[in-house]
């Protein structure tokens, strides 16, 4: 019999965790855009109501489409620190977030981030089913189960995720993001501009133009 071949042991390389906290401070800039672009143009009243006036399918798809982006941002944060069980694929994660670069534990700073998960983690974890059935991948049993549900036979298979709730999961991130960024990057500088005067003028001409 020949020799047993030795299992070759999967070493990740080591990383600069100043490029972690800005990485993950990007991240969060980017949930942050596409979420005030959602709530400026579709949460506000007058300026829903004005694109809605003159375009009515299109508003509907990009409101879809940026409620779908959010999500997806989201829920990538809150997938395990790495993938198929190889150390080496490695993701950028909250989990790592929290054991690698918030304040460490017993410190009040870090009581109220982890209190403050737990009041939005049922978001996460809502975020999460609908990411694995939905947008992820199209889940067959689900598919049909939304069919259903249109059809008046069931209630919908995707929990029900309020928007508000979405919200606070954001203002949370942000503010994780904020603790992370001054204490491991605190030259980093993230310009995500405030859209909603733009919306302000885009809710005028709408509401301006002929139908």
């Amino acid at each position: 019999m020949g020799k047993k071949q030795s299992r070759s042991i999967l070493v990740p390389a080591p990383y600069d965790k100043t490029k972690m906290a800005a990485a993950f401070a990007i991240s969060v800039g980017h949930i942050r855009r596409q979420w005030d672009a959602l709530h400026y143009l579709f949460r506000v009243p007058a300026t829903k109501q004005s694109l809605i006036k003159i375009t009515p399918a299109l508003s509907d798809i990009i409101a879809t489409s940026l409620t779908v982006t959010v999500y997806i941002l989201i829920t990538q944060l809150y997938d395990p620190p790495i993938s198929m069980k190889d150390p080496t694929k490695r993701n950028l994660v909250l989990q790592r977030v929290l054991d690698e670069l918030a304040p460490a534990k017993g410190t009040p700073e870090r009581a109220k981030i982890d209190a403050e998960f737990e009041r939005v983690k049922p978001t996460f974890d809502k975020l999460k089913i609908w990411r694995n059935c939905v947008g992820a991948h199209k889940d067959l049993t689900t598919a049909i189960g939304i069919v259903d549900h249109i059809l008046g036979a069931r209630t919908n298979p995707i929990p029900r995720i309020p928007l508000a709730d979405v919200e606070e999961t954001v203002k949370w991130l942000i503010s994780l993001k904020d603790v992370v960024a001054a204490n491991h990057c605190p030259r980093l500088v993230l310009e995500v501009g405030d859209i909603s005067g733009e919306a302000d003028r885009l809710a005028r001409i709408a509401a301006s133009a002929p139908l």
